[in-house]
């Protein structure tokens, strides 16, 4: 029941939707991408999307990119080496690879193909702005 101004109200629903997406989002890191080195295997892989929101993925694979783009592009400044680029570089064409032969697999819902599909559009995205970079 509604026994505030509808602002008040409002402003307690956004602020209980921010909790909880940070909640969703720090799980997600923590059980997917801390401490990660590498890419996950393709049925590891197919399990984090199964189990997770798709908008939940393609937020933590942007926030992601961010990170190990920025993380490259400081280290070039600070040393004049391309390194971090292309090994940036080498991991999205392998992740986009990834996603592609998951897509193709039988035996998937509609739903895991279309957040498959969103995420091969996020990362080849993501992977040729890399290139350039790289470039």
């Amino acid at each position: 029941m509604v026994d505030n101004n509808v602002e008040n109200w409002l402003k307690s629903l956004m602020e209980a939707m921010r909790e909880a997406l940070k909640s969703i989002f720090f799980k997600f890191y923590k059980d997917n991408v801390e401490g990660q080195k590498k890419l996950p295997e393709r049925d590891k892989l197919l399990k984090i999307i199964r189990s997770n929101q798709g908008q939940v993925l393609i937020t933590c694979a942007q926030m992601q990119w961010t990170t190990e783009v920025t993380q490259a592009l400081i280290q070039l400044e600070s040393t004049g080496q391309v390194n971090a680029l292309k090994k940036a570089r080498q991991n999205y064409k392998k992740k986009v690879e990834n996603y592609v032969e998951l897509v193709e697999k039988p035996g998937l819902t509609m739903l895991e193909r279309v957040k498959l599909i969103a995420l091969i559009t996020i990362e080849e995205h993501n992977r040729e702005i890399v290139e350039k970079l790289y470039q």
